[in-house]
């Protein structure tokens, strides 16, 4: 356990803290003193996590902002509740995901943008880049992007420019992998883009959860055994969110850089076209046109 010296000034904002790992990396947080901000859809939900928070922490500076992740509006609004109420960020921790397996066709969001991949990724993206001054204010500031350790079984998988909305061809894994590989390569572009700054960025490459009973209905035997294979993991919740609160706090953890890191502390390989500067650059280009950070 992380001790509170290194955390008790801190402030961090959980992108996807009401629920799981979020909710127990935002009770961990709040254990150390430290202000922590849960920006979140579900606001029944994220009120009943920050009241057991408090009463399991005594810490009252837990606050919430709602955020849809699939709705850019939404984005822009908490990046400016959030900037009105704190003059820094000392760590954003993007944990919100969308691997809704039961789809077969696919969704579009309020932008236009194709629904895994607007919560995924374009998501984590805009709130980042929105965030990126109050990160600088912090001084030394952590991102934390959570990615999927599903990837391994997708090694060549690349960035599909033609199927960003998945107009070309579709499944829900699919769409998940692509949105998360898009996530590792935001990851490694941005901490490169950040060198000469005091803000590291970095990512978990963490197992899948398990299965809500409403999900286990809802899909076939073959999709929730390609889920299951996935989601062997001997940690629990509480490990997970320990490994989130390690990088994105702990002074150790400060030398790493544009990495993604496993569930054992280990630097991982990522599918080979992450290292691709030229997609990454290409990627970054075409985010900022689909988020409207171009203008």
């Amino acid at each position: 356990m992380l001790q509170n010296d290194e955390t008790q000034t801190k402030i961090c904002l959980i992108f996807g803290g009401d629920s799981g790992v979020g909710k127990a990396a935002a009770l961990m947080l709040a254990r150390t003193g430290s202000t922590v901000v849960i920006a979140c859809r579900d606001m029944e939900g994220g009120g009943t996590a920050r009241r057991e928070i408090i009463a399991k922490t005594g810490n009252n500076s837990v606050s919430l902002i709602e955020c849809d992740p699939s709705s850019q509006k939404s984005i822009r609004d908490c990046a400016g509740q959030f900037k009105k109420k704190y003059a820094r960020l000392d760590a954003l921790i993007n944990n919100v995901a969308n691997f809704d397996l039961s789809l077969s066709r696919p969704v579009l969001t309020e932008d236009g943008r194709e629904l895994i991949f607007a919560m995924n990724y374009l998501g984590p993206f805009l709130l980042t880049n929105l965030l990126l001054d109050s990160l600088k204010n912090g001084g030394v500031s952590r991102v934390v992007n959570i990615v999927s350790r599903g990837l391994s079984l997708y090694p060549l998988l690349t960035i599909e420019f033609d199927n960003l909305n998945s107009e070309r061809r579709y499944s829900p894994a699919h769409a998940y992998h692509h949105a998360k590989l898009a996530l590792v390569m935001f990851t490694y572009e941005l901490a490169a883009r950040l060198r000469e700054t005091s803000v590291t960025v970095n990512c978990v490459w963490v197992p899948n959860e398990k299965l809500g009973d409403d999900l286990q209905i809802r899909i076939s035997p073959l999709k929730k055994w390609l889920y299951l294979i996935q989601a062997r993991s001997d940690f629990s919740q509480m490990d997970m969110a320990e490994l989130y609160l390690w990088l994105a706090t702990a002074k150790d953890a400060g030398s790493l850089n544009g990495r993604c890191i496993d569930e054992k502390r280990r630097v991982v390989r990522t599918p080979k076209s992450s290292y691709d500067g030229d997609i990454r650059r290409r990627l970054w280009d075409v985010s900022l046109k689909l988020t409207g950070l171009e203008a």
